[in-house]
């Protein structure tokens, strides 16, 4: 009896009871009451956690062997793999709600497996070429900002038993961010945050794709099992860094559908000539609201909060607004306003309702104009307050609103990199007496040679610019190397440039502002 009663107490209470949600009415709800009943002066004996799950459908339907809607264990794993069963079970469903595994899904998710694999073998490949120094640039601290953030989101989904929420932020989101660093980066990856990356994004992946991370564990060459690895400590997330990321990212989407609708306008004749395509962009950013929308935003937060989280109606609205005094000069415009700041608090919360960012908008811009000139496709992007525009501008700007305009300009080089043309051996810059608006930008005109389609190459010829329109952002040997490469659909080869025709020399120099107008050969050295 002593034995037994060890035993007992080594085992008791309870830390969770899992089972289905069709027996929390009867079985789960006595488990509870009958501890209770046992133990009633006793609470340390009592379950401490019970969890319920739903029932499990198969591609949105009920199993059963009748309609042949069904698939055992054992066929599920050799047709999807266990890591793969083992992750589309995960996304199937957390709650209650039935769980729904579906088909589709399961290969989407073995693909997305495979291709980190893939990705990781090619980063291990062309380690050599990846940026080395400080990590200080703009996409450098999203970057690192993103990871930290997803290890401790994902630390908290684990512990919570919530492995869809888990996959979500240790994977998804994260190959999204690692998606949108490898796009957005101009000055390239960096190779520390790179490798920090693959080794974070393992770790988080393990408990739930253990095959595919002990794999790649071995892979980029670690010590020992992945499954006495430790946990990933997260640094510093900046939260003020993360929300100017997504601004950037919003404002650019934004601007692309202004052009679009510019290239695009209602109404145009069928015989009209079409328009030009936009080479410049002034954006004008607000530092702070008109006094009447400042006034209307103080006073719906206001209210919001009264409220305990919701708008009144607009009779209510329109009453309390009324005794404003900032207001009064716009009530044409308050209501407009007023609907349009709902549907932002509807979509964003209610941090639509501030009157400042939580970073410096203009700051972000500047420093983002090269990713903005390649996003947008123009040859230079300007930065310009508010106060600087007309009076119709500076009413249609806001703090996370600027307002953009868009123009054509003649006789300019395009600025985009890897326009696909045909280039000529050596294009001569425009004379100085030819006229210009702006400074000419210094380029090489690039061959791919020695290169089938079947390699990954999208173009063969194509010019790339060495600096931008101000003279700003020079690119090295380095630079310029990593550019011509995702110019030709080969980003994360081994490429080199060489300036003979017959590649059979390579350059070494990191100025490559020499060569500028003549032409450049790019090749994959042997092994």
């Amino acid at each position: 009896m002593r034995k037994l009663r060890q035993e007992f107490q080594y085992w008791y209470p309870v830390d969770l009871r899992v089972s289905g949600k069709d027996l929390v009415p009867n079985h789960l709800t006595y488990f509870l009451y009958n501890h209770c009943a046992v133990w009633p002066s006793e609470k340390d004996k009592w379950p401490r956690s019970v969890r319920a799950n739903g029932h499990l459908l198969l591609n949105s339907e009920k199993m059963s062997k009748s309609t042949g809607n069904f698939l055992t264990l054992k066929q599920a794993v050799n047709k999807f793999s266990a890591d793969g069963m083992r992750l589309s079970l995960a996304d199937a469903g957390d709650t209650m709600e039935d769980a729904n595994f579906v088909e589709k899904m399961a290969d989407a998710g073995i693909l997305r497996l495979f291709t980190f694999l893939e990705w990781t073998k090619e980063m291990l490949s062309c380690k050599d070429s990846l940026r080395t120094g400080p990590t200080n640039c703009f996409d450098d601290r999203v970057f690192e900002s993103s990871i930290n953030k997803a290890i401790e989101e994902t630390d908290t989904n684990y512990k919570n038993m919530m492995y869809r929420e888990a996959l979500k932020t240790g994977f998804y989101e994260l190959q999204a961010a690692r998606d949108r660093y490898r796009e957005g980066c101009m000055v390239g990856m960096h190779r520390d945050l790179v490798f920090r990356f693959i080794e974070v994004q393992t770790l988080l992946l393990c408990p739930i794709c253990p095959h595919l991370a002990e794999h790649l564990w071995e892979l980029v060459g670690k010590s020992g099992s992945i499954m006495n690895a430790s946990w990933p400590v997260a640094g510093k997330v900046d939260l003020p860094l993360l929300k100017s990321a997504d601004y950037l990212t919003d404002r650019a989407h934004d601007f692309r559908v202004r052009i679009k609708a510019m290239m695009n306008p209602k109404g145009k004749k069928k015989d009209a000539a079409p328009p030009k395509k936009p080479t410049h962009g002034i954006i004008y950013v607000a530092s702070s609201y008109p006094l009447w929308q400042h006034a209307t935003l103080n006073t719906l937060k206001e209210m919001y909060d009264q409220q305990g989280g919701n708008f009144p109606d607009n009779r209510d609205i329109m009453t309390r607004m009324k005794g404003v005094p900032e207001v009064k000069s716009a009530m044409k415009k308050l209501m407009p306003f007023v609907q349009h700041v709902k549907e932002c608090v509807e979509h964003d919360g209610p941090s639509a309702l501030e009157t400042t960012l939580p970073f410096d908008e203009r700051q972000v811009l500047d420093e983002n104009r090269p990713f903005l000139s390649k996003a947008l496709e123009l040859i230079s992007v300007e930065i310009k307050p508010s106060s600087e525009a007309d009076k119709r501008i500076q009413e249609d700007c806001a703090p996370g609103k600027p307002f953009s305009v868009f123009t054509a300009q003649e006789n300019q080089t395009n600025g985009v990199n890897g326009s696909g043309t045909e280039a000529s051996d050596k294009s001569p810059l425009p004379s100085e007496n030819q006229p210009t608006t702006s400074p000419v930008c210094r380029f090489v005109n690039v061959k791919l040679c020695g290169v089938e389609p079947a390699q990954g190459a999208k173009v063969f010829q194509a010019t790339v610019l060495l600096e931008n329109p101000q003279g700003q952002y020079l690119l090295n040997l380095d630079h310029l190397t990593r550019e011509v490469a995702a110019v030709f659909g080969l980003r994360g080869r081994k490429l080199v440039l060489s300036a003979s025709p017959k590649c059979d020399s390579e350059l070494t120099n990191q100025d490559v502002m020499k060569y500028s107008g003549q032409c450049l050969y790019a090749f994959i050295p042997k092994k």
